[in-house]
């Protein structure tokens, strides 16, 4: 009888592990973002602009997110674009909701993850520059060496430099209520490609030699103090 009762207990327990471990594999951890805060890219003609919903599940080898249970409250607002996703160490997996930017506004985000509902609320403003200076050695808008006018009514412009600079320095500072996050270089004339990933309100950077005609970008990320949004400022120098 004790044998007997000691083979039960055994093959109880062994069930009882088995559920466990069957529960704990197929049990997934989503995080992603709850709310999200986007700038269109510019006014008028250039009011568009590009957002990205990010997901992060751990402990599931398969997507449980699919694209057709993405929709939109309001795709006047912001539309579903795609649904992009990579897996790391075999079980990990992040996921990117891509969106296309209409027009200011807010829109819900919901999709499936297993049986789960998920819900992002996206709120879409209008574009600010978020720049009051740009300055670099030997390029001019007109005749002003600040070159934040021309990111007025867009995030992007092209400029030329008047001669090749030995040493050529970016002078940037933000606008009241922005912070500079990110500050990338590239000139494929002279092989250089840095960035500069260090938060602050202005500052001022040695670039060097900088050739004319290098066809050069220079990009600065500005995030807003207030609701995190984020604009991208593009500086393409000929």
């Amino acid at each position: 009888m004790r044998k007997i009762h000691k083979k039960l207990s055994y093959l109880l327990l062994t069930a009882l592990l088995l559920c466990l471990m069957v529960g704990t594999s197929a049990a997934a951890s989503l995080n992603y973002d709850r709310t999200c805060t986007f700038y269109l890219e510019g006014t008028g003609k250039y009011a568009k602009g590009t957002g990205i919903i990010g997901a992060f599940e751990d402990g599931s080898g398969t997507p449980s997110i699919v694209r057709t249970s993405l929709k939109s409250s309001a795709p006047s607002v912001a539309a579903l674009k795609y649904l992009r996703s990579e897996t790391f160490g075999g079980e990990s997996r992040e996921y990117r909701i891509g969106l296309t930017l209409k027009k200011p506004g807010t829109t819900k985000v919901t999709f499936q993850s297993g049986k789960k509902t998920c819900t992002s609320t996206v709120k879409v403003l209008s574009y600010k520059n978020p720049l009051s200076v740009v300055k670099l050695s030997g390029v001019k808008s007109g005749t002003n060496p600040n070159l934040t006018g021309l990111l007025k009514n867009k995030n992007y412009a092209t400029v030329k430099m008047s001669s090749t600079q030995k040493k050529a320095v970016l002078t940037l500072k933000a606008a009241p209520g922005w912070t500079i996050t990110y500050v990338s270089y590239e000139n494929p004339k002279r092989g250089l490609h840095y960035f500069i990933a260090e938060e602050t309100t202005s500052d001022t950077f040695t670039l060097g030699y900088f050739p004319t005609g290098s066809n050069a970008k220079l990009r600065i990320v500005m995030r807003n103090n207030a609701n995190f949004g984020t604009i991208d400022c593009l500086y393409t120098i000929k």
